[in-house]
């Protein structure tokens, strides 16, 4: 799984790197920043919460077809 935060959307709110210091960061111009891209599972729920706190939706998981549902279909 990717994190990425979109510089666009951010408004430097703060609640992630507040939340979750070890994986964002306030970044010199007041915007949050990912401390690494790539994550292992247990720091995909970590991001999930701050990314479901962020006032702006500027923060993304990206290749989520990383997971195997095999529960889910027709």
């Amino acid at each position: 799984m990717k994190l990425r935060v979109d510089p666009e959307r951010c408004a430097g709110s703060g609640h992630c790197h507040r939340e979750v210091p070890e994986l964002f960061a306030r970044g010199a111009d007041g915007l949050c920043q990912a401390k690494r891209s790539a994550l292992e599972l247990p720091q995909v729920a970590l991001a999930m919460g701050a990314l479901d706190r962020c006032p702006n939706g500027a923060i993304e998981l990206l290749d989520a077809d990383y997971f195997d549902f095999p529960n889910v279909g027709p």
